[in-house]
């Protein structure tokens, strides 16, 4: 077996990715670094600093770049490589993703983003054989078309084995229940056992929240996390009567699912987006390695202070977009904005591991096959969900070859941290040998870690965000974005960082154009 490596927390992952002016072979990126113990020459037009080179900073530098070229544009990164949790790992024709594997083709921010980049495009192939709960022991098929906890085909739900007689039955009381008045956050617990019963909550919100969120539905918060959940039973009075009217809406003949693929990424990889995005930021300065430690007034400009591995230095905006991790956040902000740095400092986070596996053809039994699939929490397991990559995109790996992704940990999940590479790659087998009798050794593995990383947006969530906002009002010219915010998806963070940089723009108009 040979096993590609992705370090801890991908902090220092140089050697595969973007190291100041060197990119990936056949990739070269044209962020121009500024070298450290440089001077910064000031010049009339304004500067901008970017804090985070993920995706939500590579889209807030992208988008000032494109409205304003002529602007100064500076991201600060405290890892080594830029792209954040858009990570691809690739050995011996196998394609590998450590963070998200593809993103929603329908979001209006994300498809603009891809359509500007003009990168070709694999749609999502049909889950193989459908999409399975792993529980007690067996596998069970969720209905199909699965719309808000609900499918958009009933029969699918009346023949499933998944749900018990006495679960489908209350399910069907749904109709019956009525809408809670008021716009009062509760969890997705809360709401779902509320609404569909405690059965439905147990065995299909828990493993595609928990598949989705990596958080503990009794806490998620339901306005920041499915919030057309609560405006379907406001507006409808009920899911199965939002269905209805959907139906009734409907013109005779249309299809029952948006037009379009739902789902899509790269033909190359995620990481398409990140030299994409690269190869268009022509002029952006790049500074990596420098951790952004405090954010200083300084007259009507803004001092950054940074830690690099040469010690401390700083650097002079006229707007900063902070587009980091909310913890990271608060501690910038806790001398300029303590009100909204103890919002942020509230917001947890959760660690999970991707555990990449590559077999053979013929080592997979053809009896589970193609089957992805989800786990509930109570099952003990520490897989959350395994998709088998090869049938979602082409391309993932070679030919005579399978790929599975099996996402570990979370809330309410044995603990991963502190595993080796080697324990973690034991367990993935291990439980994929208890659901798809899958017992072969893989011909290669890919671990990847993140720490602390995947936000938990907690019951009151969207009500911290707008005190944060507020009390970020008394100083313009700095933006917050990313994961932490509105939304942890790849598009949620792409529209993040696009809001961000289009509100420096505004506060810096003026300035532009008398430069």
């Amino acid at each position: 077996m040979r096993r590609v490596r992705v370090p801890p927390g991908l902090r220092r992952p140089a050697r595969t990715c973007l190291r100041d002016d060197r990119g990936p072979p056949g990739v070269r990126p044209r962020l121009r670094v500024r070298p450290r113990r440089v001077a910064v020459v000031i010049v009339d037009t304004p500067h901008v600093a970017v804090v985070g080179a993920g995706i939500a900073g590579l889209s807030a530098a992208h988008r000032l770049h494109t409205l304003h070229p002529d602007w100064s544009v500076t991201i600060v990164e405290a890892s080594d490589r830029i792209g954040g949790k858009l990570f691809t790992a690739r050995h011996d024709g196998f394609v590998m993703e450590a963070g998200p594997d593809s993103m929603l083709g329908t979001h209006p921010a994300g498809a603009a983003l891809l359509a500007a980049l003009d990168l070709p495009l694999s749609p999502a192939a049909g889950s193989g054989r459908g999409t399975f709960v792993a529980s007690r022991g067996r596998m069970h098929r969720l209905p199909d078309a699965m719309t808000g906890l609900l499918p958009r085909k009933p029969w699918s739900l009346a023949v499933s084995p998944l749900l018990s007689p006495w679960t489908k039955l209350r399910m069907a009381m749904e109709y019956a229940v009525p809408a809670r008045a008021g716009d009062q956050d509760e969890s997705v617990a809360s709401f779902v056992t509320r609404r569909l019963g405690r059965g439905a909550y147990q065995r299909l919100a828990d493993p595609m929240v928990g598949g989705i969120f990596a958080a503990d539905p009794a806490r998620l918060s339901l306005l920041s996390s499915l919030p057309h959940l609560r405006s379907a039973e406001q507006q409808h009075g009920g899911l199965i009567r939002a269905l209805l009217a959907d139906r009734r809406d409907r013109p005779s003949g249309a299809r029952t699912t948006p037009a379009g693929p739902p789902l899509v990424a790269p033909a190359a990889g995620m990481d398409a987006i990140v030299t994409g995005l690269a190869d268009r930021l022509d002029g952006v300065s790049l500074r990596l390695s420098s951790r952004l430690v405090g954010l200083d007034r300084d007259g009507q400009s803004w001092r950054l202070r940074l830690v690099t591995p040469d010690g401390g230095s700083t650097l002079a905006a006229d707007a900063v977009v902070v587009a980091v991790p909310a913890g990271v956040a608060s501690t910038a902000l806790a001398t300029v904005a303590p009100e909204a740095a103890a919002e942020l400092a509230r917001t947890e986070y959760t660690s999970t591991v991707t555990v990449s596996l590559g077999y053979r053809d013929d080592q997979v039994p053809a009896r589970h096959r193609d089957r992805n699939f989800l786990t509930p929490s109570g099952e003990g397991m520490a897989t959350r969900a395994c998709t088998w990559s090869s049938t979602k995109f082409p391309g993932r790996a070679p030919a005579g070859h399978v790929l599975l992704r099996v996402s570990l940990g979370g809330p309410g999940r044995p603990a991963t941290q502190g595993l080796t590479d080697d324990e973690l790659v034991d367990i993935a087998r291990r439980e994929l040998l208890d659901t798809l009798g899958l017992d072969a050794a893989p011909v290669v593995t890919s671990v990847s870690r993140w720490e602390q990383l995947m936000p938990q947006y907690a019951v009151g969530h969207r009500e911290r965000m707008d005190r944060v906002h507020r009390a970020l009002t008394t100083h313009p010219g700095i933006a917050l974005a990313g994961s932490a915010f509105h939304g942890v998806s790849v598009p949620d963070c792409i529209a993040s960082g696009e809001r961000a940089a289009d509100a420096v723009a505004t506060f810096l108009q003026p300035q532009g154009e008398t430069a």
